[in-house]
């Protein structure tokens, strides 16, 4: 691919890599100077499908949900284990440092969304446009600044508020906003966003930010400021606005499948132009979760899968209390025939995580598949941990919203494998069954560790799994090392 690299020494990315993978399946390759290349409506599409490239591009480069941050999330959290050192090794044990590289990745990717945005923010007033077409790309960049920097502000709490592109290295150091300042051009983001995104998109333009995506952000962003008469009327719309097409797939294995990708059920996601050729702009997740080929079929993956994350299971031996494939198996959970794979003979040790493997023809490391970061089941176990807390209890719309996920689950699934649906619980019990809900729906999706954090139960958690004393300042992540040091106006987080 033939792209421009305009990397300035400073941290944030200086519009490196402007073309778009994986997004609409294209893969435009330009060449060109950002001041003076956005003359067009054309030009403009291709700069806002590359505002999207960092959330699904490979290689290596700052990318998001390729495969380093999800992993990353998911050795933060009671989910998974990793057997090493480096990067995951200081994640698994939630001791990470101002140097880990998963860290550093994340914080310029999600700067590099910011930047990109701006860029573009900059460049639409100057191209003639019919207003609605305006208005809609408009929103689809504010979105994903939004959706960029409401990241930034939960993963490091005070970071430099960008609201214009940097264009020399004089623009990059600034100082941290607070996080009230951050959620505060978050919310004015994704207002415009809700009021000029369409609920759906035709065949050609599948995959950009819609409506839905905007109010999930929304809701997002009031559940982990616990304002939860805002979560409940932003999910409101989703569920019951008469224009919102979101619906749960009926069988819990069909979401991931490669051929329900474009289903309703997913509001927003990480997507993956995977196949036959080796481009590296493939999903490589279902490599990284396993199984190895020693212990799978053969045929099952492509490539020789190195299963660097498996799933937690507490075997008596420390640590790992608390695995969650130990909570799959006391429910009779039927995610677990769902969303795992045994082949030895049922050895609860040797379950892998088979969310994100690609039952379609393709080269290893370029699977078709998509990173779920917005569905339809998280809105509704949003939907019903809102009511709980909003009523000091659960009502018939709480119940309704988690039974409609759990009984889900039941969907062509053994009969030792089936879940009842709850009733009579009160404001604490209901609490601990939505958190609970969440784990067993969203395993491996990138949702534990927030949860964990939000929640104010990271350190109980995460110390008991652990076995070990964990500080409250791992709630929130050291800024990169080399962000500080190139950066004079910003200091380190507290206890790094």
């Amino acid at each position: 691919m033939n792209t421009i690299y305009k990397k300035i020494s400073f941290i944030l990315i200086l519009m490196s890599s402007f073309a778009c993978h994986g997004l609409l399946d294209q893969d435009p390759q330009i060449n060109f100077a950002p001041e003076n290349y956005f003359s067009t409506e054309n030009e403009l599409l291709t700069g806002i499908n590359a505002t999207y490239d960092p959330l699904s591009s490979g290689g290596g480069r700052n990318n998001l949900y390729w495969a380093g941050l999800p992993l990353f999330l998911d050795f933060l959290s009671d989910d998974a284990r990793f057997a090493g050192g480096g990067g995951f090794g200081e994640g698994e044990r939630v001791e990470i440092t101002a140097n880990n590289p998963f860290v550093r990745r994340a914080y310029l990717g999600y700067y590099e969304i910011v930047n990109r945005a701006n860029l573009m923010l900059e460049n639409i007033p100057n191209v003639s446009l019919p207003e609605e077409r305006r208005n809609r790309y408009t929103a689809e960049v504010r979105f994903l600044r939004a959706f960029a920097n409401y990241h930034l502000t939960i993963f490091w709490n005070n970071v430099p508020l960008r609201t214009t592109s940097i264009k020399t290295f004089e623009d990059g150091p600034i100082g941290a906003s607070s996080q009230e300042e951050i959620f505060q051009s978050i919310g004015e983001d994704i207002e415009f966003a809700k009021t000029h995104l369409p609920w759906t998109y035709n065949a050609e333009n599948l995959g950009r930010a819609s409506k839905g995506a905007a109010f999930m952000l929304e809701a997002k962003t009031h559940l982990f400021r616990k304002n939860w008469t805002g979560a409940l009327a932003a999910l409101e719309q989703i569920i019951a606005n008469g224009e919102s097409p979101h619906i749960l797939v009926p069988n819990y294995r069909d979401v991931f499948r490669v051929e329900f990708k474009n289903h309703p059920e997913h509001i927003f996601s990480a997507r993956f132009a995977g196949g036959m050729q080796a481009q590296n702009e493939g999903f490589i997740l279902e490599e990284r979760y396993g199984p190895p080929n020693n212990i799978a079929p053969e045929g099952f993956l492509p490539g020789n899968s190195n299963a660097i994350a498996r799933p937690t299971f507490d075997d008596g031996n420390v640590p790992y209390v608390g695995g969650i494939i130990n909570k799959y198996l006391e429910m009779n959970d039927p995610r677990l025939i769902h969303a795992y794979v045994n082949f030895s003979n049922g050895d609860p040790a040797n379950y892998f995580c088979d969310k994100f493997r690609d039952t379609s023809e393709h080269v290893p490391g370029n699977a078709s598949t998509i990173f779920p970061i917005f569905r339809f089941a998280d809105v509704l176990l949003m939907y019903a941990e809102a009511l709980n807390e909003a009523n000091s209890g659960p009502n018939a719309q709480a119940y309704e919203a988690i039974n409609l996920v759990r009984m889900r689950a039941n969907n062509d699934a053994p009969e030792n494998y089936q879940l009842e649906p709850l009733s009579g619980l009160d404001y604490q019990s209901f609490k601990e069954a939505v958190f609970h809900e969440r784990r067993m729906e969203l395993a491996h999706e990138g949702h534990r560790w927030i949860d964990l954090v939000r929640t104010g139960q990271m350190e109980i958690i995460m110390g008991a799994h652990l076995q070990r004393n964990i500080e409250a300042f791992r709630n929130i992540w050291p800024i990169p090392n080399d962000e500080i040091d190139a950066n004079p106006q910003m200091t380190q987080n507290p206890g790094y």
